[in-house]
This record gives structure tokens, sequence and C-alpha cells, in this order.
């Protein structure tokens, strides 16, 4: 990877590039023998602010990316499927006053899917995602803020999806839309400085957060061949599955004391998520559910708690550790309204810096993430897991993992 920042116009101009190569292989043991897959990515973006005073402060965002990725399957059956990506967003957050911000922006993204050796185009999708927001400051003395924000989101169409049994063939509806959900924000916070010389100060915040999936993809028969069509449910070619419903409701209240070089941060979330659409293409191939329900990924309660200290050690030396939890109730078991138990999940690391000069640092780092060990497919039952119940985890959840690593930067 490189990665390249640069500053210009009396630093009211500022410019970064990155370019980067993945090339990965996998190999799995499946009924018929080994499994060989390939992925190539190759990805690289540019993006740049601009500082402009007119009528307030303006600061322009914009950026273009460009991406491809070729997915191979080498064993047991030759097949190859590729993704170009191209796309770019413009935004401008706009300081009319003291009292009033307002944001504004759009991404557009086009999407060109191409499968077989001979790269024949599979599907092209066009993507706009728009994007707004208010931010009040009712009363500036008082660090108070009122905000409220509207997003719209597409997602990509996965290269997983062109993958097809042997003698089958992947079709898509022409007028297919990848993934797409809709997000409304609102919310406020406060600052409070209850000393003088402003060594402590402590954030309290809330907001409600409401997510709506527009349209999902799944898998079906193709009824002219003997393959399978990815549709949207409800729409389209896929009319004929119930329209796919995902909704996800959540109250957040947080408070973030600091003092000094401690840092701490606590937040509690109710949620729920209500839908039949299980995951944007995930059981049954995406299929939705025969009713609307509680989904297997709902979590009624979260709570998590981050604390970070510093230590000044000598006068190039200093010494940041910290640990966070993470904990949630239990996902639904059954219609009854049994859960599994809660997840809790604890990382810490450490950081030692030395600072050779102005621009120049050293660090070595030593992090232990899942410090418990946590496994939630264990604590559903004897003879039962997360793979058999469908039920998923707090996130991907590995075992206890200790990295060390070593930073220089210049």
């Amino acid at each position: 990877m490189l990665d390249y920042n640069g500053m210009f116009l009396d630093n009211r101009l500022l410019l970064s590039f990155k370019a980067g190569w993945l090339n990965y292989k996998a190999v799995s043991r499946v009924s018929t023998g080994d499994a060989l897959r390939a992925q190539r990515r190759f990805h690289a973006k540019t993006e740049g602010y601009y500082l402009l005073h007119a009528l307030g402060t303006h600061v322009f965002k914009a950026s273009i990316d460009a991406e491809h990725s070729m997915h191979d399957s080498i064993k047991p059956v030759a097949s190859r499927a590729a993704s170009t990506v191209l796309g770019g967003f413009v935004q401008d957050t706009w300081n009319v006053s003291r009292l009033l911000t307002l944001q504004g922006g759009a991404r557009y993204d086009v999407q060109s899917l191409r499968e077989g050796l001979n790269g024949r185009r599979a599907l092209t999708t066009y993507l706009l995602s728009p994007r707004a927001g208010v931010v009040i400051n009712p009363r500036p003395m008082y660090h108070s803020q009122l905000f409220a924000s509207f997003a719209k989101y597409h997602d990509l169409v996965p290269l997983g999806l062109m993958d097809a049994e042997p003698g089958q063939g992947v079709a898509f509806d022409p007028n297919l839309v990848p993934t797409s959900s809709r997000e409304v924000i609102v919310g406020a916070s406060h600052d409070f400085r209850p000393t003088q010389n402003g060594n402590l100060w402590f954030q309290l915040a809330a907001h409600y957060a409401r997510r709506r999936l527009d349209t999902a993809l799944a898998s079906i028969n193709d009824p002219d061949d003997e393959g399978v069509l990815i549709g949207n449910p409800g729409i389209g070619l896929a009319a004929a599955l119930p329209k796919a419903v995902r909704t996800y409701d959540a109250v957040t209240v947080s408070v973030q004391p600091n003092f000094r070089w401690v840092r701490t941060q606590l937040s509690y979330t109710w949620s729920r998520l209500h839908g039949n659409q299980t995951e944007p293409i995930g059981a049954d191939a995406g299929r939705p559910l025969a009713r609307l329900q509680l989904l297997p990924a709902d979590r009624t309660h979260s709570i998590k708690a981050t604390g970070i200290r510093g230590f000044e050690l000598a006068r190039k030396l200093s010494l940041v550790t910290g640990v966070s939890y993470q904990g949630a109730s239990g996902t639904p078991r059954d219609d009854v309204g049994a859960r599994n138990r809660w997840v809790h999940v604890l990382d810490a690391h450490m950081d030692l810096k030395y600072q050779v000069s102005r621009f120049e640092s050293v660090s070595f780092e030593l992090a232990a993430l899942n410090l418990l060990n946590t496994q939630p497919g264990a604590w559903l039952g004897e003879g039962r897991s997360v793979e058999s119940d469908g039920v998923p985890p707090l996130y991907v959840l590995p075992p206890l993992q200790v990295r060390f690593g070593v930073r220089y930067s210049f």
C-alpha cells in the first residue's frame, strides 16, 4: 500500500492519495475434495479538502476512487468473476455562523460485473447516494449541540454471488438494484466543564437512529434456465417473493468524562431489529421470511465502556494503555421470548512511543483481543451451536489473539 498526504495554498488545500494491491489464496475442504480460490484486488483513491471563506466558512471535500477485483475458482471447477467500480463524492460543510452548520453531499458509483474467462459483461449498476445534515448550537458558550442527519446507502454487488454449482449458471435481473438502505439520526449533546483550568470535562449525549432496508438481494431458481437468478425480493423478476423488510431502531445515551491524560467513554443502547430479511443475502439464499418478526441478530441491550490512560515517562518517551468492554444481551432463541445469554468482550492494548524528532516517532504496540476468549456458540446448550441455530455472535469473534507491532512514522 502507498499513502501520500500533502498541503498546499497556505494549508487551505489538503490532498491525499492511497493505492493498494491485495493477493489472497484460500484452500478449503469440501465433500468432493479440496477447493482452491484466489482473489486479487487493486484500489486507488484520491481525496481533497478545500477551505473557503464566503458567507461563513465552507469546508469542501471531494474524492474519486477506483477498484478492480478478480475472484478465481481454481478447483474443483475453473471459473472467474471480476468487478470494476468507479465512484466519487462531493461534500460541503458550511458553518453559517456560530449557531448553525449545514452539511450536504452525494456519492455516485458505477459498478460493472463480468463473468467467465473471456470477461463477458454480466451487470452494470449506477448508484446515487445523497446525504444531508444540520447542527444547531443554541448556546455556543456552553458547548451544546442539536443535530440531525439523513443518508441513503448503497452496497456493491458482491462477487461471491457469481459462484455457481457445476452445470449451473447465474443470471441477474437487468433492473437489479444492489442492497440499499436509508438512515435518519437525531440527537443532542452538551459539554460540562466544572473546573476553571479545563483539566476536567465530560460530554453527555443522546441520539435516536432509524435504519430501514429499501432493497435486498435474493437468489431464486431461474425460470428460463437451470441456474439461479439474482433479483430484488418483491421487485422485477423476483416480484413473486415478499418485499424485504428490515428495520433497526436504537436509542443511545453516552457520557464521556476526560481528565488530562485519562479519557473514558460509557454508552448504553436500547435497540430493536424487526422484519423478514435475516441478512442482505444470507440464510435461505436471501429470500425473506414468511412473516415479520424479531430477527435473529436482534439484541435489546448493549453496553460499551472504554478507558485510555497516558503516561509521560520521559521528555521523548510516552506510554498509552487502554481497555475496552462491550456487552450485549442475547439474541432471540424462539417465538416465546426466550433469548440466549449475554455476550461479554474485553480488549486491552499498550503503546510505547518514542519521539525521535519533531516529525519522526517509533512505536511499540501490544494488543490482546477478546481477552476473555468469548465464544457465544458454546453457550447455546448441549448439542447446539451458532452454526446449527443460525444465531450470530456480537460480531465475528476470533479466539483470544495477542498482537505485537512496530510502527515508524515520519
